[in-house]
């Protein structure tokens, strides 16, 4: 049943004149909504933090995405993301995802981050 409900779910059209510049064209639609409602609730206040925080992944499609780690012992290879987050409750305010051709920086969402 995930394999047909996987196959007929789409987020944005596979035509799309963008998709030959942006890696991340297929999931640019959630980041983007990810990165203008993540700090639009939270009171910032005077510190911040600058975090890496990987993810591990076995994908054979995010290769433009996918990082090796040699020092971890488990999950070598990962998404890189970077984090900056509010140091009260550790809440994450703003991110990006680190990409080979920097892709992430291109969309206008990541000003004064960076």
């Amino acid at each position: 049943r995930f394999i047909q409900i996987r196959s007929v779910l789409h987020m944005v059209n596979n035509e799309n004149p963008n998709s030959k510049k942006d890696s991340l064209y297929k999931v640019r639609p959630l980041l983007n909504v990810l990165k203008k409602t993540l700090g639009a609730f939270i009171d910032v206040g005077s510190e911040c933090s600058l975090d890496e925080s990987s993810v591990a992944c076995r994908s054979a499609y995010g290769r433009h995405f996918i990082y090796y780690n040699p020092t971890k012992p488990t999950g070598k290879y990962h998404f890189r993301f970077y984090l900056l987050c509010e140091t009260d409750f550790y809440n994450c305010v703003r991110f990006r995802m680190q990409t080979r051709d920097e892709s992430d920086l291109g969309d206008g969402l990541n000003h004064c981050f960076l």
